[in-house]
């Protein structure tokens, strides 16, 4: 889920979840996070999921399972948050913070959604902004996420940034590929629908100050569409490019729940068969030496006897030690 479509997100749950009671948290599985929440209308569902290879955030309508012994993770978030107070993006990042209210109001807890792809992650922070636990530890090199360390956010990437201006374009360079590199927001789609603009006859400047425009009125109009072939998604409906593979939707989560949907992962990610092969071994690799350790206290449980008469013997000879003998 790119930037834009993060916004995209961010705008709608900010109209529809701001004050909205948290009621249930549960996990459904390793990378996901699902908060049950009452907005004084409806029970909705947000997914917080840090999977590598879908990270994302959205309302679903799916009903995903809830483990009888919620993990770790999952018992903390229940334990602390009552209330969505705030949801913001972080500028220039795929980065969510959820501001919650606390048990009767007191305290103020900071749920940070790290929509990073392979970094992906989610953290829990305190009123000063000490990490309280995440999902997912790690002790990254000038970066440590773990329960008593400060949170830092991830570097930066140094691109001309959309809400300040529209940056210089240079004349000498491909229109799509310098969009990609050098500004942000920007996602594969729009720079594809851009420079398709550009190449009908449309200035550069003029393009892309037509689509800041629309970035900065937030006039989404979110889509899955097909480029070159593979489904993605977008929160601008493509202008310029031909697609008969446009679907549109009324609402950002609707697409990002049918993009991700039953059905759709394959044909998004390339095919579940290498990833379920990938676990697997995992778990055979693991059950295997779990085998050889059993495998091994058996062969110990079988010394038992032996074991017991040696022990009988220098029990019966104890008064004939001394310090410092070796036998």
């Amino acid at each position: 889920m790119d930037q834009i479509f993060i916004e995209a997100v961010v705008c709608e749950l900010r109209d529809t979840l701001r004050g909205a009671a948290v009621n249930k948290v549960h996990q459904p599985g390793p990378h996901e996070i699902v908060l049950r929440l009452w907005n004084g209308r409806e029970n909705l569902r947000l997914l917080l999921c840090t999977s590598p290879a879908a990270s994302r955030i959205h309302l679903t309508e799916t009903k995903l399972p809830n483990p009888q012994n919620p993990p770790r993770f999952s018992q903390l978030l229940r334990s602390r948050l009552t209330r969505l107070l705030e949801i913001e993006r972080v500028a220039g990042e795929r980065i969510v913070r959820m501001v919650f209210a606390g048990e009767k109001g007191e305290g103020r807890w900071t749920l940070v959604a790290e929509l990073l792809g392979a970094r992906a992650n989610l953290l829990l922070l305190d009123g000063e902004g000490v990490i309280v636990d995440a999902l997912r530890r790690s002790e990254e090199k000038g970066r440590e996420i773990r329960p008593g360390q400060p949170y830092l956010p991830p570097e930066s990437s140094l691109r001309a940034d959309l809400e300040a201006a529209v940056p210089t374009i240079p004349r000498d360079v491909t229109f799509r590929t310098w969009l990609l590199e050098n500004v942000s927001p920007m996602t594969p789609l729009v720079a594809e629908d851009l420079a398709s603009a550009v190449e009908a006859g449309a200035s550069p400047d003029e393009v892309l100050g037509r689509f800041r425009r629309r970035w900065l009125e937030r006039e989404f109009s979110p889509c899955i569409a097909s480029l070159k072939g593979k489904p993605l998604l977008s929160a601008f409906t493509p202008e310029h490019i031909a697609s008969e593979d446009v679907q549109t939707f009324q609402s950002a989560s609707g697409a990002a729940d049918a993009f991700f949907g039953e059905g759709r992962v394959d044909e998004v990610f390339g095919g579940g068969r290498t990833e379920v092969d990938r676990v697997v071994r995992k778990a055979v690799k693991k059950l295997r030496k779990r085998l050889e350790h059993i495998s091994g206290e058996r062969d110990e449980a079988l010394q038992a006897e032996r074991m017991r008469e040696t022990g009988d013997l220098l029990l019966g000879n104890l008064h004939r030690m001394r310090k410092g003998m070796a036998e």
